[in-house]
């Protein structure tokens, strides 16, 4: 991927990569109790008891770490610092979160592989992806099985979020004659599901699978939409510090499976935002 260059010469960070790194370091500062980044080497590398951090790095004990770079999001963690963070003395389980995904009751949800996946049916990412799926809806390995159509699977997944009869009445109706206020976010304000990361993810890899073998559909997009403003949903990502990120990763999905089914002018509405929203 090439990516364009700050005024220095240095290469961006991807929106991926920015998320990957901040959600790292907000494991960190979660699992050491603490939001000062001028505490996280005396606290990570505690083990090391009254010895100056600064002889620590001269004598190679430990790797320098630009902790105050990758808040700003001007540097990603090299392998040496993500795998020596990682350590069981350290932060134990922060390197699954740079290179899988987010923490929900214990379990890891790898969500970043929604956003890394290639238009590959038979890839590995691709059978992530369907375990995402699977772990939400009991019925879809049977479906995938049986060779059910991708309208069939996705409307199954769909009345996780919609009663049946609502989302028969969507399904076949414009955009334009939706009720102001999402469907998903009533049918959650009505108790019919609780948001989870894990349902979040799982809806997304159908969607994002979907549009990778081109069976997407508008109606997918509204799901995704009406689920991230779902209040669970926001506050999950907002205590990882990735949700502007997560929303813009979330549009460029979107302009692409817009571009596939050639709705070019919800494509340039997009990414005209996206673009007004990079240059605040």
């Amino acid at each position: 991927m090439i990516k364009d260059q700050n005024a220095n010469g240095a290469p961006k960070k991807t929106l991926l990569e920015r998320m990957k790194t901040k959600a790292w370091l907000s494991f960190i500062f979660e699992s050491k109790n603490t939001r000062e980044i001028n505490d996280l080497n005396k606290l990570v590398f505690s083990g090391y008891g009254d010895v100056p951090i600064y002889r620590l790095q001269a004598s190679g004990d430990i790797p320098e770490i630009r902790w105050k770079d990758y808040q700003i999001g001007s540097a990603n963690p090299n392998e040496v610092v993500l795998k020596r963070v990682t350590q069981e003395r350290h932060v134990p389980g922060s390197l699954a979160v740079f290179e899988t995904g987010l923490y929900e009751e214990n379990k890891i949800v790898p969500i970043w592989r929604i956003f890394e996946f290639k238009s590959d049916a038979l890839s590995h990412e691709s059978k992530e992806l369907w375990a995402m799926v699977d772990a939400i809806c009991g019925d879809m390995h049977d479906m995938r099985s049986r060779g059910a159509p991708y309208l069939v699977r996705f409307n199954t997944v769909a009345q996780l979020l919609i009663p049946k009869s609502e989302w028969g009445n969507l399904h076949f109706s414009k955009p334009e004659s939706h009720p102001k206020i999402n469907a998903v976010v009533t049918a959650y304000r009505n108790g019919y599901f609780i948001p989870s990361l894990k349902l979040l993810g799982g809806i997304m890899a159908m969607w994002r699978i979907a549009i990778d073998v081109g069976e997407s559909m508008a109606q997918m997009e509204y799901l995704v939409k009406g689920l991230l403003l779902c209040e669970p949903c926001v506050q999950i990502l907002k205590s990882h510090d990735i949700y502007e990120e997560f929303l813009s990763a979330v549009n460029i999905i979107e302009i692409k499976d817009c571009i596939q089914r050639e709705d070019f002018e919800t494509a340039k509405k997009i990414a005209a935002n996206l673009l007004g929203e990079s240059k605040r």
